[in-house]
């Protein structure tokens, strides 16, 4: 709805929203108010990195994947070094 506005129909504030009066196709007038949110995640705990259970659910996510491929003869010889990395972590898992 706001993809037609021109950078002059934003008036410069200090605040973190910002209002804007737009008339509708309809003819009536609208008011908007926009938010600006910082959506910068830098958790404190980072032990969800180094999660095991997170790397093993990915090994099988990646063997999934080509199990199918190779069901549907997709599967090629590049694949081979991702899935032994996949076999890997999920044979090793404790």
């Amino acid at each position: 709805m706001i993809g037609h506005l021109q950078k002059q129909d934003f008036k410069k504030n200090d605040n973190y929203f910002h209002d804007l009066s737009v008339i509708k196709p309809c003819g009536k007038p609208v008011e908007i108010r926009m938010f600006y949110a910082d959506l910068n995640h830098n958790p404190v705990d980072k032990s969800g990195v180094k999660n095991q259970s997170l790397k093993l659910g990915q090994a099988k996510n990646t063997l999934r994947g080509y199990c199918q491929k190779w069901d549907d003869k997709d599967f090629s010889t590049s694949d081979l070094t991702s899935l032994f990395e996949s076999l890997k972590l999920f044979i090793d898992f404790d």
